[in-house]
């Protein structure tokens, strides 16, 4: 690790020991060891190639949104990507085409893109407009809402890979895209990604605007009357079919159940909000214990979409 601080330290700032509360969306974890903030895919790329050389424990995220980083915080480093630069986007308002490929960095807010498109003409992605997330988070969960998902507009991605020397273009197949699932979240957890993604190219189809922009506000405001306004890390299960995953909480009685300062919200009992003071621990007792009931009582085991990493205190 003191190899991969000397290095980083010559061109970016590096925090010790920055608190992941500060960083994710429920507001809650332990400190970081290292913490850095990426701007560009270039610095992404830089950074995790330098990490994978000094072989060198670190985990990369994006807004901090279906994520739970537990007590004892994360060891190695942590890399904030705000990688945001939008190719192909620009004056295409008054295009004549019927569809047109975008190219996105893996930092870029996925609710931004979805408004900047939809303000353009062009649908795909205005299902997003309510979700926190980036773009990168969207490919590693294959997030999705309203029917659609970022797997119906993607083409391709840019990813860095530990045992290549190239940045190299992956086809969607290679994602392995299902229900709010890609390949790459079988590495959470490990001492570091073998895979980063830098950047996705997506396709687009021409919309009117005004269509576009009501469709939004319809989801907009939804969300606001069903989802909790709490802080909370979104959607804690991924539901397992047409009853949904806070439809079955609900029934076995744990719609406000709470430890500590962690809740199942009253308002969408598939949120756990933090209500001031929670632990990672709260949330994970509360989450084991749905789990359970829903298990014994409708023989249906909850998978887990938030993203749990970090260290016990």
């Amino acid at each position: 690790m003191k190899e991969l601080l000397k290095i980083l330290e010559e061109r970016v700032e590096v925090l010790a020991n920055e608190p992941m509360s500060r960083h994710t969306s429920i507001q809650v974890g332990g400190p970081a060891d290292y913490y850095v903030t990426v701007k560009t895919a270039a610095q992404l790329a830089w950074i995790c190639q330098a990490a994978w050389r000094c072989d060198a424990p670190f985990f990369v995220f994006g807004n901090g949104t279906n994520l739970l980083v537990r007590d004892g915080g994360i060891r190695g480093l942590v890399v904030e990507n705000r990688a945001s630069r939008v190719r192909g986007l620009k004056d295409t308002a008054a295009w004549a085409f019927e569809t047109i490929s975008i190219f996105v960095e893996s930092g870029t807010s996925l609710r931004g893109l979805a408004m900047r498109t939809a303000k353009a003409g062009w649908q795909g992605l205005e299902w997003a407009a309510g979700i926190p997330g980036t773009v990168g988070g969207a490919v590693l969960s294959n997030a999705g809402a309203h029917g659609g998902c970022i797997a119906n507009a993607f083409r391709s991605g840019r990813v860095l890979c530990a045992n290549a020397a190239k940045v190299q273009e992956w086809q969607p197949e290679a994602f392995g895209f299902t229900y709010r699932r890609s390949v790459l979240q079988a590495e959470t957890g490990h001492r570091a990604p073998s895979t980063v993604v830098l950047g996705v190219t997506l396709s687009l189809q021409r919309c009117e605007a005004a269509t576009l922009l009501a469709r939004i506000e319809k989801y907009l405001g939804w969300r606001r009357r069903n989802q909790p306004q709490l802080p909370s890390a979104g959607s804690v299960f991924k539901n397992p079919g047409r009853l949904g995953a806070g439809a079955l909480i609900q029934q076995v009685g744990l719609k406000g159940e709470r430890r500590g300062d962690a809740q199942f919200s009253p308002e969408h009992a598939n949120f756990i909000v933090n209500l001031g003071g929670a632990r990672a621990t709260d949330i994970e007792m509360l989450m084991a214990l749905a789990r359970q009931m829903v298990k014994d009582s409708f023989g249906i085991g909850l998978e887990l979409e938030v993203q749990i990493v970090g260290e016990a205190a």
